[in-house]
């Protein structure tokens, strides 16, 4: 599998299985509005190369509750969420395990968001 191929099975994997956000972008941001919350699937660019081991990003956006004040409930909410449905899946081709995560703040866009990091391991390449 390509990391391509991977960023899409983790989103859609993310959106089938009781992710709680349904704007899913995959490697980056829309440049039209997203809304005010969203999640954003990448990884750093390994195009056209078949993988054993990967990392993969999940950020979970959320808009501020003002300019300064982050909307930490909604934040722990969609984190709590995301490590149900993410961590330690086993597809038969691909497992997943939630290495760390990490809030950030997206001082352009009045927002924060959950990183989370996730380790990727194919088992089957094709």
């Amino acid at each position: 599998m390509t990391s391509n191929q991977i960023v899409s099975f983790v989103a859609r994997y993310y959106k089938e299985n009781g992710g709680l956000l349904a704007n899913v972008y995959k490697h980056s941001r829309p440049t039209v509005d997203a809304g005010s919350e969203y999640v954003v699937v990448n990884s750093l660019d390994i195009p056209n190369k078949l993988l054993q081991e990967l990392i993969v990003n999940v950020n979970l956006h959320v808009n501020d509750i003002n300019s300064t004040v982050p909307n930490t409930a909604r934040l722990e909410e969609l984190e709590s969420n995301a490590y149900n449905v993410l961590d330690k899946v086993h597809s038969g081709e691909i497992d997943l395990y939630i290495q760390t995560s990490k809030t950030f703040r997206e001082n352009s866009l009045n927002e924060h968001y959950v990183n989370i990091r996730l380790l990727v391991k194919i088992l089957k390449n094709s």
